[in-house]
Order: C-alpha cells, then sequence, then structure tokens
C-alpha cells in the first residue's frame, strides 16, 4: 500500500520499450610510438586523419581509446606514459573537430603487454581507436540513442529494508525480502534496482510516452519505472510484498488524479491500466521531534566507564649490527731499474759519464729504500692473514646478530598488534557502555514522541472518515438513491449523532464537502428542499 506521505500521484510502469535500433558504422585503428614516447609521428596523424571525416558526418558518434605500453620501466611510469600517450591521440581527435565528451580513454599500461620479446614490446607501444558513428533511420531510432543512458542502476540488499533516491527525486521504500524469481526462489545477495524517472514534457518526447487510456488522454504527474535485477535473471514482487513510493511534484497535486500501469498493446506502444488505488493529498501530522534530558550527559560523565589497558606501547631499541669491512692487501714494492739498462738510455740519449756516475748513486739509494719497502711488505702480509682471519669470524658473527635483530623485530611487532587490539577493544567498551546507558532514555522519550504522533494520526483519520461517510450518505440523499427518503432519514442522524453542530463550525473541510454535495443535486433542486434534507 501507498503511504501518505506520497504527495502527489503518478503513473507508473515499465516504460522502456524496445524499438529499431540506429545503424552503427564501426572501425578501428592502432597508433604505435617509439619506446618511451608519447608524440604522434606523420604516419599516426594520418591514420587519425582517415577516421575524422566519417564521424564528423554521422549525427552521432562514440570514440574509445585504449593505451598501452611494454614491460619496460616501473608500473608508475607506464601508466603515466600511456595516459600521455592517450591525451595525445584525444588532443589530436579535438583538433579535428572532434568533441572529447564522445570520447572514453582506458589507460592499460603494462599489464597487457604482448610480451618480453622485442616484437611483443613493439606491438604493445600503441594505442587503440574504437570509433562508432551512429546514423538513424527514424524518429524512434534517434529517441533510443538519446534514451540510453537515461537508466540508473541501484544497488540494495536482498534481506534488508531499504530506502533509495533516484537522480530526480524519486524516493522508493523496498523491505527486506521483497523479490522472488519467477520460480519463487528468494534472490541472496546484492539486487539491482534499474529506474528511470519521466516528470518532464521532454521526458515524455524522449521516452516516447504518452498517456492514453481506453482511448481517453490522462493528466500525468509523472511517470516512474522500476525493474529489479538478480545475477542476470529478473526478479518479481513477493507475495504481499510492495514498495512505497514517493516522487516529487513541486507543490503541484490534484486530488482527482490515480495509480496506473502501463500495459503494452502494440511494439512501441502502451495502454494505461486503472490500478482502482484513488490519492487524497492529506493533512500532515505533526513531524517527530526528539527531545534528550539536558542532564543526561552529567549522568553519563559519572557512569563506571572501562579500564583502560596499560601498559603503554612497546618501543624497539634494537639497532642493526654493523657490517664488518675487509682488510685490504699490503702492496707489494717494484724494484729499481738496472743500472746498466739507465746508463746506455744516457749514451744513447747524449748524456756525460758523470751522469752515469750520479745514476749509480741514485741506484744504490733505491736498492736501499726497496729493501725497506719489502721488509715492511713482509711485516703487513702476516698482519693481513691474521685481519682476513678476524674478519671472516666477524662476518659469521654479522649473519647471526642479523637473525636475533629480526627475531626481536618480530616479538616487537607482535606485542604491538596485541596492544593496538587492546585499545580497540577499550574502545568498542566504551562505546557499547554509553550506547547501553543512554539507549534506554533516547527511547523512553522517543516512545512519548511516538504515541503523541500516533494519538493525532488515529485522531484525525477518524474525523476524516467520518465525514467521508456522512458525505456518501448526503450524495445518496441528494438524488443518487433510488431511495431518497431513506438517504435523507440516515443522513439527519447522522449530523444529530456524530458530527454535531460544534464540529461543523471547527471542521472546516466539511464546508467544502458541503459545497461539492450541493453542485451535485439535479438542477431542479430548489434551496427549500435542501434545507429539509439538512
Amino acid at each position: 500500500m501507498i503511504k501518505n506521505f506520497l504527495l502527489a500521484l503518478l503513473l507508473i510502469s515499465f516504460f522502456h520499450l524496445e524499438r529499431t535500433s540506429a545503424q552503427t558504422t564501426s572501425s578501428t585503428a592502432s597508433i604505435f610510438f617509439e619506446t618511451d614516447q608519447s608524440d604522434l609521428s606523420n604516419e599516426a596523424q594520418k591514420t587519425l586523419d582517415a577516421l575524422a571525416p566519417t564521424l564528423l558526418q554521422a549525427p552521432d558518434y562514440q570514440v574509445n581509446i585504449e593505451a598501452f605500453t611494454d614491460d619496460r620501466g616501473t608500473e608508475q611510469h607506464n601508466l603515466k606514459l600511456a595516459a600521455d600517450r592517450a591525451a595525445s591521440v584525444k588532443n589530436y581527435l579535438a583538433t579535428k573537430g572532434l568533441i572529447a565528451d564522445k570520447t572514453a580513454v582506458q589507460n592499460w599500461g603494462e599489464r597487457k603487454a604482448a610480451g618480453p620479446t622485442e616484437l611483443g614490446r613493439q606491438k604493445s607501444r600503441r594505442v587503440d581507436v574504437a570509433v562508432n558513428a551512429f546514423f538513424f533511420n527514424d524518429l524512434d531510432a534517434l529517441r533510443d540513442r538519446l534514451s540510453a543512458n537515461t537508466q540508473q542502476v541501484l544497488r540494495i540488499q536482498s534481506g534488508q529494508e531499504q530506502t533509495i533516491t533516484a537522480a530526480k527525486g524519486t524516493l522508493v521504500i523496498v523491505p527486506a525480502n521483497a523479490f522472488v524469481f519467477e520460480d519463487g526462489t528468494a534472490p541472496t545477495g546484492e539486487v539491482d534496482l534499474m529506474v528511470q524517472e519521466a516528470y518532464d514534457p521532454s521526458d515524455f518526447v524522449l521516452h516516447n510516452l504518452t498517456t492514453m487510456s481506453d482511448g481517453r488522454i490522462l493528466q500525468t504527474g509523472g511517470m516512474v519505472s522500476i525493474t529489479a535485477m538478480s545475477g542476470g535473471r529478473e526478479l518479481q514482487l513477493a507475495d504481499g510484498a510492495s514498495l512505497t513510493v514517493s516522487i516529487p511534484n513541486g507543490g503541484n497535486f490534484d486530488p482527482s488524479m490515480e495509480l496506473f500501469y502501463a500495459q503494452e498493446v502494440e511494439k512501441g506502444l502502451v495502454d494505461w491500466k486503472p490500478a482502482e488505488q484513488k490519492f487524497r493529498k492529506t493533512l500532515r501530522p505533526t513531524r517527530m521531534e526528539l527531545t534528550i534530558d539536558p542532564a543526561l550527559s552529567k549522568r553519563i560523565a559519572a557512569m563506571k566507564v572501562p579500564e583502560y589497558p596499560k601498559p603503554s606501547l612497546p618501543v624497539f631499541k634494537g639497532q642493526m649490527p654493523p657490517e664488518p669491512k675487509m682488510p685490504a692487501a699490503p702492496y707489494k714494492p717494484r724494484a729499481p731499474k738496472k743500472l746498466e739498462w739507465v746508463y746506455v738510455q744516457r749514451m744513447f740519449g747524449g748524456g756525460s759519464g758523470e751522469i752515469a756516475r750520479m745514476s749509480r748513486k741514485e741506484l744504490k739509494k733505491a736498492k736501499k729504500y726497496y729493501n725497506a719497502q719489502i721488509e715492511r711488505y713482509e711485516r703487513d702480509s702476516v698482519k693481513f692473514i691474521q685481519l682476513d682471519e678476524r674478519y671472516r669470524r666477524n662476518v659469521q658473527g654479522f649473519e647471526n646478530a642479523k637473525i636475533r635483530y629480526a627475531a626481536d623485530h618480530r616479538t616487537w611487532e607482535n606485542e604491538l598488534q596485541t596492544r593496538l587490539e587492546a585499545i580497540t577493544h577499550y574502545q568498542r567498551e566504551i562505546r557499547v557502555h554509553f550506547y547501553s546507558k543512554s539507549l534506554p532514555i533516547v527511547l523512553k522519550a522517543k516512545a512519548k514522541t511516538i504515541q503523541k504522533y500516533e494519538t493525532y494520526s488515529n485522531l484525525y483519520w477518524a474525523v476524516d472518515d467520518a465525514a467521508a461517510q456522512q458525505t456518501q450518505l448526503m450524495m445518496l440523499g441528494s438524488g443518487f438513491s433510488q431511495d431518497t427518503k431513506k438517504g435523507v432519514i440516515e443522513l439527519g442522524n447522522l449530523y444529530e449523532s456524530i458530527i454535531g453542530t460544534k464540529v461543523m463550525d471547527t471542521y472546516g473541510g466539511f464546508r467544502k464537502i458541503r459545497s461539492k454535495a450541493n453542485n451535485a443535486l439535479p438542477m431542479d433542486t430548489t434551496s427549500r428542499i435542501i434545507r429539509q434534507m439538512l
């Protein structure tokens, strides 16, 4: 049952009907790039130049761009490179007059690389361009194209009561387990609601909607299509289940409107059938307001709360041991050149004997220095052997220290995780503690407000139903009943026993009802007859 907060009447049905599809001309092209480059080559520009004229001649078109890279470089770099390549293609097509909003871009990076070979990498350095040009043979094909993206998909959980709001303000309350398959089994998990809204004349034209009902033209406050799907299968309402739908009407409401459902009579045309469900704009009950005791916060502050877990967060004090340095081997000195060779050099080079004699002195000095270097080298060699043995022992100790460090770090991580879980548990206990303490107080205040609301609502509808009943009797007693005298007697008794003079004076809606009843009397009814009936 549609509840009383539905503010306007609508026509609701499945108004998306199959019609002739538009003719589509599709073509694809691949644009290749150099390694780590995003600039278009002359050959690539010629390929794109060949695609543009066909699209510009079409009434509508769509361009899909997919960019790829090879497996060289990091993943982030390749994603950026793919985006740059796609942007180069998109911007170049824009210079040819194509609208950027009709171009969709997908960057794959290296995720679909052809392979690590040079040929595979060359094939991966590309951008694929797929274009679709749409040509329309009739108005229906154009309308289908324009309305292709008006359907909204809203996802809900089948086992929960949920409220969804569509783009134009349609509000749908779906109870739990409201849908079943055609065989009666219930879906599990998510349910997709496909919603299409039509409230404006432009929407009616776009969806090729009419308001014909048995040859009559209806005045509509809007049309809504709601289709439920799960796992690709269409659903239907379960026995006893119903949806509550509220539509935005902008304050325009005609109390004579009622609900209609669409029945397809031929392809593309529907006939609206009445659902025998009338609507009336009612006086809204007062909005419920929840007032919380101002002293509640003080009482909550005085409550005993769970104890905060101790100790504090653990601190890891371990340090990675320094890696030992390998000692350097001693440098072995070279022996000085022989005197004969120096003498021959001096002789053939034009030197004198004095220079040769000076070279002998230098040779003696060099030999003495060389012998000292040899002694130092031998000492360093013995020391190097000792340092090398110590280095190997230090390396083994370093590996053992790393193992101990890793074990200590894992222990610290486990302690930290345990500590964080304790804090999370403490915070959860705090929330549950305050919630359990404050919930009875809040529910008590809410129950009082709901009781006032229900009392007012019941009183309002009781008076309203009484007025409707006496109006029906008045109509019967005004000439629409075969036993006019009996209807007048019943009407008089109703006035005296139920309505009374006080209610007639204070219930403003009654005067409007009486005016409508008077207008519905036969033309020859005199005021004297009316006074006699009243």
